[in-house]
């Protein structure tokens, strides 16, 4: 079967949980004997075609740099256009989109195809009004974008003949939205390699940066707590380092060890300076082997208000570890409830609580037994719920009624 993959950005580093997962899911279905292609926007300085390990990717042109109302339709229809050329020349028999224009345009050319929605326009409009440091502006631009892609996404959702979400809450927020019948929606939830990722206690990888880099040692006694995320606003390492250096608990105890980079990684950078975190903190910058960096820790944190699943935390249980996220409070948008079991492979805090987030490490890093048993329970939970197999047959099972 010949199998295109759909999502808006797919680089060479894999950046973010949607290229990550989408390509998890390609070498899945590459392994069954299916012919995979990636289909995505062409990015500055991105080849129009490349192989990214052992899976092909074909870009199309980006039409246009800011994308508002009077824009769209222009858009689209060049996206259509674009897409009808690869699936007839592919000869492609089922498509797997991941961005709402994409699904669009599948649904536009009528062939057999499942959209796996993560988030929702009209939630993400609220988050870009809410964010810090974000001018008055750009957040018109940004509700105009949102407004737009909110009346595309009902008109999708809408013609629909079934939908898929990648959890519970996501279909619960789709069916309250769009009043969506139940019976439409089903949740397929992602995997995780969980041969690649797996358990190796070995911290030579951080021993190893912290001498290059910083003519530091590391204090063996110390919990080392990891975080593997892009770093943008929303990810709110920001508030995670400032609770780290207000806990004199964790500060004794821990370390903090920051895997990735972004637009906020000078601000991190100076804000550890700041606050003279030297030696508490470390922002190792994007590293190409993330086992390796979650198998330095002993706690997985992710500071997130909004995530659409968190891919991140299943490679971290599937390495063993306990996981600390936000998954309650007013102005939480995550599934985390439905990945992280309270009190079994992690701690669910609530950011309506004071400093939830900073008490759910403390119990952990305080408790060496707790610790264990938690990273046992984790990768049990990986190896029994999240598998890559279950996820591209119950896509392939979703397409066929599509």
């Amino acid at each position: 079967m010949n199998i295109l993959l759909c999502t808006r950005t797919f680089d060479r580093k894999l950046t973010g949980g949607v290229a990550n997962s989408l390509y998890h899911l390609a070498l899945q279905y590459i392994s069954e004997g299916n012919n995979v292609l990636v289909f995505a926007e062409r990015q500055p300085c991105e080849p129009a075609e490349e192989t990214i390990g052992g899976v092909r990717v074909f870009r199309h042109q980006r039409f246009f740099r800011f994308l508002v109302l009077r824009e769209l339709p222009f858009y689209m229809y060049a996206l259509r256009k674009n897409l009808r050329t690869i699936v007839e020349a592919e000869e492609i028999d089922m498509v797997v989109s991941r961005h709402l224009y994409y699904s669009w345009a599948v649904m536009a050319i009528r062939v057999r195809s499942a959209y796996l929605l993560a988030s929702f326009f009209p939630l993400e409009s609220i988050e870009f009004m809410r964010s810090d440091g974000t001018s008055a502006v750009k957040k018109i631009y940004l509700y105009l974008q949102s407004l737009a892609q909110g009346i595309l996404e009902r008109s999708v959702i809408s013609q629909a003949v079934g939908l898929a979400t990648l959890s519970s809450k996501r279909k619960s927020e789709l069916i309250r939205l769009y009043g969506v019948p139940a019976h439409k929606v089903r949740v397929i939830p992602p995997g995780v390699d969980t041969v690649k990722f797996t358990p190796s206690k070995n911290r030579k990888p951080l021993m190893d940066y912290l001498k290059r880099e910083c003519d530091r040692n590391l204090q063996e006694n110390r919990v080392v707590i990891v975080s593997v995320c892009r770093q943008e606003w929303r990810k709110n390492l920001d508030g995670l380092i400032r609770g780290f250096a207000s806990n004199e608990f964790l500060r004794k105890s821990a370390i903090l060890v920051l895997v990735g980079e972004g637009s906020q990684s000078e601000h991190l950078y100076g804000l550890t300076q700041k606050l003279s975190l030297q030696n508490e903190v470390h922002l190792v910058g994007y590293q190409k082997n993330t086992v390796d960096w979650y198998n330095v820790g002993d706690i997985f944190v992710l500071p997130s208000f909004q995530e659409g699943f968190g891919q991140v935390f299943l490679e971290a249980m599937a390495c063993g570890l306990p996981c600390v996220a936000y998954g309650r409070g007013k102005n939480v948008d995550m599934p985390t409830v439905e990945i992280v079991v309270d009190g079994v492979t992690g701690y669910v805090a609530d950011l309506d609580v004071p400093n939830d987030l900073e008490t759910g490490l403390s119990k952990i890093v305080e408790d060496a037994e707790l610790r264990a048993t938690m990273a046992l329970a984790a990768r049990e939970r990986v190896l029994e719920s999240y598998e890559w197999e279950l996820t591209a047959r119950s896509l392939m099972e979703h397409a066929e009624g599509n």
